[in-house]
C-alpha cells in the first residue's frame, strides 16, 4: 500500500491544510482587530471566533475589520 497516493491520506491531508489555513486566517483577524480597536477580544468574543472553522466565514471576517470600530461590531452577525 502507498500511503502518498491513498485516498484517506489525500483526505487527511486536505482537511490539515483547511484547518491550517483557517487558522491563520483567524490570526490574521486577531492581529488586525488588536490592532485596529486597542485591545484583544474578551473572552466570549474569542471563543466565538475559535468557533469559526470556515475559511470563507474568517476571511468575510478580515475584510469586515476595515468598516467597523468595534470587536462586538465586528462580531455582530455571527
Amino acid at each position: 500500500m502507498n500511503i502518498e497516493t491513498s485516498p484517506i491520506f489525500d483526505e487527511i491531508r486536505a482537511v490539515g491544510r483547511e484547518e491550517g489555513r483557517a487558522e491563520g486566517t483567524r490570526s490574521v483577524v486577531y492581529r488586525q482587530g488588536r490592532q485596529k480597536f486597542g485591545k484583544a477580544p474578551t473572552k466570549t468574543q474569542q471563543r466565538t471566533l475559535e468557533a469559526i472553522t470556515e475559511v470563507d466565514r474568517l476571511e468575510a471576517l478580515a475584510e469586515r475589520l476595515l468598516n467597523v470600530d468595534t470587536w462586538a461590531d465586528l462580531l455582530s452577525d455571527v
